[in-house]
């Protein structure tokens, strides 16, 4: 029998791993051109449309500005924007390098349950760090 599945296509085929990787490139590339807030931590552009809309911040607010920092080596600065930005640029940067290591990872990584847990838990991580902003706003925490 011949495995068909999605691991199976993605072995076969490159260039999802590469388009993955041009799309991480691109964007540490944008970090090092767009500002990173400075000491003020207001940004110059406002990127986020729930800000725009509410004047609040949503849990990915911050992250922008944080891969920017980070891109200068500014890791407080960062942390103190978006702590999220710090294993997201990791990340990051670990997708730009994927295609090479891709033989290392056995087939199907990417759909095993502590994987798709571990995205799960960061993903609602993120939520309620939103949301203790929020919090932190409201009740001027």
């Amino acid at each position: 029998m011949v495995d068909t599945g999605p691991a199976a296509d993605s072995a076969r085929n490159p260039w999802p791993a590469r388009a993955v990787a041009l799309a991480a490139g691109l964007i540490l590339a944008a970090s090092l051109v767009l500002p990173d807030g400075g000491d003020d931590h207001e940004p110059l552009i406002q990127l986020c449309l729930f800000r725009s809309v509410t004047g609040l911040p949503c849990p990915g607010c911050g992250l922008t500005r944080g891969f920017s920092s980070l891109s200068r080596g500014k890791i407080t600065q960062a942390w103190a924007l978006n702590p999220f930005s710090l294993p997201l640029y990791a990340a990051t940067v670990a997708a730009v390098f994927a295609p090479l290591l891709r033989r290392r990872f056995p087939r199907g990584w990417e759909n095993r349950p502590a994987v798709r847990w571990g995205v799960l838990i960061f993903i609602m991580l993120m939520l309620v760090y939103g949301l203790a902003r929020l919090a932190g706003i409201f009740f001027k925490l």
